[in-house]
């Protein structure tokens, strides 16, 4: 995939994060991403999901959205990028348990991304040496 294009947004990096640095209601803001038209050609590719939707201009302009869209797993992946190129997770989260997503809106290349997250729970269990976290 081509490199990702990107805001200024070096002001937004947190330090790694243990289990007991988490509190529910804290909030965190990961940096900025523009999703471009190459990149949803790039997934298409990667993914083999070449839907009209996301692939074909002119089918794409038909549609109430006018013109192509990016896949929403995409969208997702850029999100999940935008968490640790912050720093926030770096060398804490052993794995993602799952994953919730909505599909408010449509991405359409040149947008930008945003990512938000807040801390709903904290869960100690498994063990006393590492618990779950819940965005």
């Amino acid at each position: 995939m081509p490199a990702a294009q990107e805001s200024d947004d070096s002001s937004v990096s947190y330090e790694p994060h243990r289990f007991e640095d988490f509190a529910p209601g804290q909030a965190y803001e990961f940096g900025k991403r523009v999703i471009s038209r190459e990149d949803i050609a790039a997934f298409a590719d990667v993914s083999d999901d070449h839907t009209a939707l996301h692939c074909d201009d002119g089918y794409a302009a038909t549609t109430p959205f006018g013109s192509v869209v990016s896949h929403g797993v995409l969208n997702v992946a850029a999100a999940t990028g935008l968490a640790y190129r912050c720093g926030l997770f770096e060398g804490t989260v052993l794995a993602v348990l799952s994953l919730e997503t909505r599909f408010d809106r449509p991405v359409f290349p040149g947008d930008e991304l945003t990512l938000r997250m807040t801390v709903k729970e904290l869960d100690p269990r498994p063990r006393p040496d590492r618990g779950r976290v819940t965005f």
